[in-house]
């Protein structure tokens, strides 16, 4: 029969998985009858069960939360979060001010641009003039002004007439504007090199860019583990726990969701950290901790590509627990015995020949 979308996910009969559906938050809708009400669950307070409301049409239906991945915003007070239906700000409110702060500002400049330059009129006698009902002749005026600027590029006056041009000054318009833009570069988390697409100055300014743009990726980075990691673990999870999947109801040993780096070291910098691994690698094959193998296998078994993490393989590891229990065995049987710190021996004695 139909299935109970409001039931728990029961993982062990997952068929397949053939689509994913996308809602927005104002598709889904909860309340307090629809979270976990046991005080001793680690989900107490979480959402339990979420209304589903298809924008697209179609009747609403309830889906409990272990079918869905829930992707949130920026975290606020619980008061709010129960005012907004249990859902958090959009990652957009927080720019949401200083976008709209610095678009009135660019239309601020425009203006100011336009009306950088303002031609001045003095005409003699001019209040007189409007009193006595004369704006028509005086927009003429300014009208034929207007014409022979236009055509001629000169400008006719009467003997008591004075025309000038005044300019307005934009002295500490730019620093203004920058004030600005930094502040919206400031909320958003993206430096101005990327987002403004602003040329670095001063000596050591390409390296601040870099610096500043190494520690962009670096939250985006910090970002994909707290926003995403979790439910792209679980997709994959899923994924493989379906009988239909790639394999085929097992969930495989050792995996792992790893983002693409986002900041690509230069050739020179990735000659660098091969030597620093190389000489690491030296001293880890030394004292054993590593074989020459794992070494190879660690660093470039990834299709051809370079890898700075070190893995040791199972048959290594059950070798050195082997060793472990075999030690710990002796101890136990009164074979190996340590010595108290403050003595001479600082060493592991054999308490009997072999």
């Amino acid at each position: 029969g139909t299935e109970d979308f409001t039931e728990p996910l029961d993982e062990e009969r997952i068929d397949s998985i053939d689509f994913l559906r996308v809602y927005n938050r104002f598709e889904l809708f909860l309340n307090n009858s629809n979270l976990y009400d046991d005080i001793t669950s680690d989900k107490f307070g979480e959402p339990e069960l979420y209304e589903v409301r298809p924008l697209t049409g179609g009747e609403s239906y309830e889906v409990h939360e272990s079918r869905l991945l829930r992707f949130d915003g920026n975290l606020i007070p619980d008061d709010l979060l129960q005012e907004q239906e249990f859902w958090s700000d959009s990652v957009y409110q927080s720019v949401y001010d200083r976008l709209r702060g610095l678009d009135t500002t660019y239309g601020n400049v425009e203006q100011i641009i336009s009306e950088f330059t303002i031609a001045k009129l003095t005409i003699d006698n001019l209040q007189n003039q409007l009193d006595n009902g004369k704006e028509n002749m005086i927009m003429k005026r300014l009208h034929i002004l207007d014409m022979a600027k236009n055509l001629l590029n000169t400008i006719l006056l009467d003997k008591e007439e004075e025309f000038e041009r005044v300019t307005a000054s934009l002295a500490g318009l730019e620093e203004a504007v920058n004030k600005l833009e930094r502040a919206y570069s400031g909320v958003t988390g993206i430096p101005s090199t990327l987002l403004f697409g602003e040329n670095p100055k001063g000596l050591n300014a390409g390296g601040e860019a870099s610096s500043q743009i190494r520690l962009y990726y670096d939250n985006i980075s910090a970002r994909q583990e707290e926003k995403y990691q979790e439910q792209t673990e679980r997709l994959v999870y899923l994924i493989m726990k379906s009988k239909k999947g790639p394999t085929k109801g097992q969930v495989v040993e050792d995996w792992a969701v790893e983002f693409n780096p986002l900041w690509q070291m230069s050739e020179k910098e990735l000659a660098e950290v091969k030597k620093l691994n190389a000489e690491t690698d030296k001293i880890y094959w030394e004292i054993e901790a590593v074989t020459a193998d794992e070494i190879t296998m660690s660093r470039f078994v990834n299709a051809g590509e370079y890898s700075t993490d070190t893995t040791i393989s199972e048959s290594h590891i059950k070798e050195i627990e082997e060793r472990e229990k075999i030690t710990g065995k002796a101890v136990k049987e009164g074979l190996i015995v340590g010595v108290k710190e403050g003595t001479e021996e600082d060493e592991l004695k054999n308490k009997k020949d072999e």
